[in-house]
Parts: structure tokens; sequence; C-alpha cells
């Protein structure tokens, strides 16, 4: 199995970094020896007798049932990053769906792909009142369609997602960290509030996926993960682009 994180990968880790990020928390996770039975019966997903199924339906029961939560439906980096996070997923092995704010070109290309979309309509960006609504909806959504991962990126989806995800009980909680939501220049009030958010999201999740490796060790020294949870996963570019850029230069 493939170490986690960057500090220790060798050439071939290296080549293998454009790999889903749920796939290889999958793969961690199944492997964790702290975590094996858990899902073992997790990733297991109850059958109904063989009898009474028909292919259509044990595909379907099989299937690992996916949750990504974004935040804007914009297509901007972080977007596009998920977009090629998705395309990387076994369709024989998840069930993907996709919550974020209504509206935008994110959402087409989440529809274009044949993903489920589930509409945040209550999401802002800023800190707000509305935010219990979107709490609230989230709890509901993952509940109803019991979700066996949820992944959730950028800090508010972060935070609301993981406790959400956390107080239904969901086997696998996966958090991708872009950037930060504290800052040195910031009040002392207002860093110390964004730092213990940090903190406790990153205590409701089984893993938190860092896309550079500079702030895993951040995020150490402060405190605010235990080390098994942190993991370095670089971005990458799908092999068809990578190829079709090379070709342009």
């Amino acid at each position: 199995m493939k170490k986690p994180h960057a500090d220790y990968a060798d050439d071939a880790d290296k080549k293998d970094k454009g790999l889903s990020q749920i796939t290889q928390i999958t793969q961690i996770k199944n492997y964790n020896r702290y975590g094996m039975n858990r899902m073992k019966g997790i990733f297991g997903i109850k059958k109904v007798h063989a009898d009474y199924a028909d292919d259509a339906d044990k595909k379907r029961i099989e299937m690992k049932k996916v949750l990504h939560i974004q935040l804007l439906p914009i297509l901007s980096g972080v977007q596009r990053f998920s977009l090629h996070l998705l395309d990387g997923l076994d369709r024989n092995e998840f069930d993907v769906q996709v919550a974020c704010k209504p509206n935008g070109e994110f959402v087409d290309e989440i529809k274009a792909r044949g993903y489920q979309y589930l509409p945040l309509p209550t999401f802002r960006h800023q800190i707000c009142f509305g935010d219990i609504f979107t709490f609230f909806h989230l709890l509901y959504i993952i509940k109803k369609h019991r979700f066996d991962i949820v992944h959730t990126n950028a800090s508010k989806p972060g935070f609301l997602g993981r406790l959400a995800a956390r107080l239904v009980k969901v086997p696998l909680i996966i958090h991708t960290t872009h950037t930060f939501p504290f800052l040195e220049q910031q009040k002392p009030i207002t860093y110390k509030f964004f730092t213990t958010l940090e903190r406790i999201g990153n205590r409701l999740g089984d893993y938190n996926v860092f896309v550079n490796n500079s702030d895993r060790l951040k995020s150490l020294k402060m405190g605010l993960i235990k080390p098994e949870k942190a993991i370095t996963i670089y971005n990458a570019l799908p092999p068809t682009l990578a190829t079709a850029l090379q070709e342009i230069a």
C-alpha cells in the first residue's frame, strides 16, 4: 500500500498522485488496522437475498454512496479540481451525488456528467443566520440517502458537512483543505474563532486531505489535527488533459 504522506513518497507514489482522493482514502481506511473490521461492515453493505435481487439491484446495493459537498456553483480552481476528482472515481464502484448552492457552471457540469445534484439554496459564502438552515438541510439529506462516504471541500462546507455527517454516523468522512480560513493579519478574536472551528471540524472527520504539504505541517504544528488523520495528496491533471496540454506546448 502506498504511504499517504508526501514526505515519504517514492517515485511510484508520485506518479499515482492523480488517483482520486476518495479512492486513495478508501484504500487507506480499508487497510488501517484500527478501521479494518469497521470498514468491512461499511463497504460490505447489507445485501438482499439473491433470490429476490436482480442484477441492477445487486449493483446498486454493492456500490458505495458518496456525497460531495461544495459551496459555490462557479467553475473556479476548487470546483474544477472537484470535477477531476469525481471523474477519477469508478462509476461501477461509487454512486456519486453532489450538493452545493444552486445555479452556475459547476452545477451544469455536474448534471452533464450524470451525477445526481442536490441543491442547497440557503448556502452563503459569508457566515450568516442561514447557515442554521443549511446545516439542518445537510442533516436531512445525509440521513435520507444513507451515504457511505461524505467528502467536503472548503471551510464552511467542511464544518457543517462534517458535523452533520458525524451526527448521522456516516462511516467515512473526508475533508479536503484547499486553504485556511484564518490569517495572521486577522483580529485575535477572529483568528481564534476560525482556528477553533478548524480544530473541531478536524476532530469530526476521519481524514483531512491537504493539497500541499506545507499546510499539513502547519496544521500539525498548530495542533489542529492528529497526525494519523492528516494526509497530503497533491492535485493533478487527468491523463487526457495532461496529454492535450503537452501537445499544445
